[in-house]
């Protein structure tokens, strides 16, 4: 059995172990305390999120020779904030000008339109992937089936993107031989995700 100055002494040892304890569990001043902190990145669409409007041509008369008109596209913004980096491809499709009215039964062929090729490419605020390649010739027909416009490789054209429309971008030469009356052509401008070549 203990004597009382033992009992004291093992109580003084266990208040010398406690404040030992409290001191290493205190923080300098000064010091800082580091800890995890995560974020959860969620991906966005891909395609035009403005502009990228058809205009009409501009009206005109017949007078026995071939006539030309134009018409305008405004400006696409094109977005890719899908967060992949897989790539993308804007595409153009065109059809013939089908008649109507008096020109019922009629139609200007798709060949008679003429395409310029996109004149810049802008990135939008923050963006640091590669720009998109504008693609085609200078002028080209107006095509029957997708033909691309531009083109992001992968890990390019990530983020917005203005692609300008050069002035006059569409011009058609209407036939001498042409019927009187309304014409219409479905132009369509598409997005497909996946790498430009």
């Amino acid at each position: 059995m203990k004597t009382r100055t033992e009992r004291k002494r093992a109580g003084m040892r266990l208040l010398v172990a406690a404040a030992v304890v409290s001191l290493a569990l205190m923080v300098p001043a000064g010091v800082a305390l580091a800890d995890d902190s995560g974020v959860v990145v969620t991906g966005g669409s891909l395609g035009i999120t403005s502009g990228g409007v058809v205009g009409d041509f501009t009206a005109v008369e017949l007078d026995g020779a071939n006539q030309t008109t134009t018409a305008q596209i405004t400006d696409i913004v094109f977005t890719d904030a899908t967060g992949t980096g897989v790539g993308w491809r804007l595409q153009l499709t065109g059809t013939a000008l089908v008649g109507s009215e008096a020109a019922a039964g009629h139609s200007i062929p798709a060949s008679q339109v003429t395409v310029k090729k996109l004149a810049d490419v802008t990135p939008g605020t923050g963006v640091t992937a590669d720009n998109p390649t504008l693609d085609g010739a200078a002028t080209f027909a107006l095509p029957t089936s997708a033909t691309d416009l531009a083109t992001a490789a992968a890990a390019a054209g990530m983020g917005e993107y203005t692609l300008d429309c050069a002035d006059d971008m569409l011009t058609l030469v209407v036939p001498a031989s042409s019927y009187a009356g309304t014409y219409t052509t479905s132009i369509t401008l598409d997005d497909v995700s996946g790498p430009g070549e």
